[in-house]
């Protein structure tokens, strides 16, 4: 019963960090997607000017994960270029 009760818990869990995380391809969706209070999800071209932009401007954002594995492609979601990485930005309460 411990057991199925923790499986549960889990996946509570796991459903609601989920439905907290958004998709963002631009500077707009990163800074929308942040004043909403979600984890904006997107592409990072690994400059530490672009890092130092979110946390500067963009309502108090910071790195919050940067994923082992990574998939997808686009612009960074700070300066527009090719982003060579996938990170969650976020605001921490």
């Amino acid at each position: 019963q411990l057991e199925e009760m923790h499986i549960e818990m889990l996946e509570r869990s796991r459903k609601l960090l989920t439905s907290h995380i958004k998709p963002v391809s631009n500077w707009k969706g990163l800074v929308d997607a942040i004043e909403q209070r979600f984890i904006a999800k997107g592409m990072w071209c690994g400059k530490r000017s672009c890092e130092e932009k979110v946390k500067n401007e963009a309502n108090g954002a910071r790195t919050i994960n940067l994923p082992l594995e990574q998939k997808g492609s686009g612009p960074c979601i700070a300066c527009g270029q090719k982003g060579t990485m996938t990170i969650y930005f976020g605001k921490v309460y």
